[in-house]
């Protein structure tokens, strides 16, 4: 018995067109209208930027993910799911990043040098990395860090200050250390929690001056 062709390919065509539907309005209803969005995506995806999208760059996303939307369904999905997993108490509430707490952050030190960090958190068997560098690329000063766990169980003891190591070009070879990445590096192997990093850095008269933190979080 043969089966019409066309018959298999509205069947396709069906289950396209449905699954874009589907997969479209939950990403349009996850970039308008779920304030936690920008959480989950910092959380997930620290160094992602702050998305700024109007309804109409979104509204064109959705159509344009006709093409592709198998792609990107199952990372959405997640996303809405760990959201929804911290409203409902499943997953701790430190496991996401609060309005006031940054990855990365700039320094105007007081004779008005700028020094950049950020830092990102691996897993339990994945190392975290802490980067840093001052704006100016003559400035090859001195730079510490230290570490201090802030849930689920806070660590009140003071934590002892660390120095990030200057790796340039000339250490690794370009192509491990390019123009744009910072100079001071450091990896290290932590335990699940959320932490926040501080820095000392030193200006250009060599005196030590104190950074606020920036925040990262280790998973499992």
């Amino acid at each position: 018995m043969d089966v019409d062709w066309r018959i298999g390919l509205k069947a396709v065509l069906a289950f396209w067109i449905l699954g874009w539907l589907l997969t479209g309005s939950l990403y349009i209803l996850w970039n308008v209208l779920w304030p936690g969005r920008q959480k989950v995506i910092k959380s997930r995806f620290p160094f992602a930027r702050k998305s700024t999208d109007s309804v109409i760059t979104v509204l064109v996303g959705a159509v344009l993910m006709f093409g592709f939307w198998p792609f990107t369904a199952r990372s959405l999905w997640e996303g809405v799911k760990f959201y929804y997993a911290i409203r409902r108490g499943k997953i701790p509430a430190w496991r996401i990043y609060s309005d006031e707490e940054q990855t990365s952050r700039t320094w105007r030190l007081s004779d008005g040098t700028e020094f950049f960090a950020s830092a990102f958190g691996g897993t339990s068997f994945q190392n975290s990395r802490i980067h840093g560098d001052y704006q100016m690329d003559n400035m090859t000063g001195v730079v510490e860090y230290r570490i201090q766990r802030i849930a689920p169980t806070p660590l009140h003891k003071t934590a002892e200050w660390h120095r990030l190591e200057l790796h340039s070009s000339e250490d690794h070879g370009a192509d491990e250390v390019g123009d744009n990445e910072p100079r001071y590096h450091a990896e290290l192997r932590l335990k699940c929690g959320k932490y926040t990093v501080e820095f000392r850095v030193q200006n250009h008269s060599g005196t030590f001056e104190e950074c606020s933190g920036v925040t990262m979080i280790v998973d499992d």
